[in-house]
């Protein structure tokens, strides 16, 4: 019976090397994955700044030209003869007018197509490009409060609400009849 208990202490203290130096090497790893994931966050902040400052002076550029206030290059004035120009801010017009699009009409129309159901997952696939993750939840959630659409199994799917044909409601004496 000593054999077998001493054998299992050998074990023990081999499987508590092998796991202490496993989380040496762990403890490493995250080390080494915070920083990366630092550097590429610090990266990604840098580039997000310089494209939006990009696209702010596009835009202004884009402004001015579309409100024939073409920039030459100004030469340099006189000294003797500075005069103080007081200019205004020119604004950024929109470039086009684009119309805003029925969110909820979008995932109204994915439903549609769906007759057995879809996930939110499924539908955000769907309109990623177009309605944020946590937006679709909203709808969804609205939709369902109007008992628009129901939810079975984790999957949403429109209501069938059967449109009456005028030929089948007859109103008699305020009481309206379906045939």
């Amino acid at each position: 019976m000593s054999e077998f208990i001493e054998n299992l202490r050998v074990r023990q203290q081999d499987a508590h090397r092998r796991l202490q130096a496993a989380q040496q090497r762990l403890a490493v790893a995250q080390a080494e994955f915070q920083a990366a994931s630092q550097d590429f966050n610090s990266w990604n902040y840098a580039l997000a700044t310089e494209t939006r400052k990009a696209q702010q002076e596009a835009a202004t550029a884009l402004a001015a030209r579309l409100a024939g206030h073409s920039s030459p290059p100004s030469p340099t004035p006189d000294p003797v003869t500075a005069v103080t120009v007081v200019t205004t801010p020119v604004t950024p017009a929109p470039i086009a007018n684009v119309p805003e699009v029925n969110k909820t009409e979008l995932v109204r129309n994915v439903l549609r197509q769906h007759t057995s159901g879809l996930t939110p997952n499924e539908i955000w696939k769907e309109l990623k490009n177009q309605v944020g993750y946590a937006y679709i939840y909203s709808i969804l959630k609205r939709l369902r409060d109007n008992e628009q659409i129901t939810k079975k199994r984790g999957k949403y799917c429109l209501k069938n609400h059967q449109q009456l044909q005028p030929d089948e409601v007859t109103v008699q004496n305020g009481i309206i009849q379906q045939h």
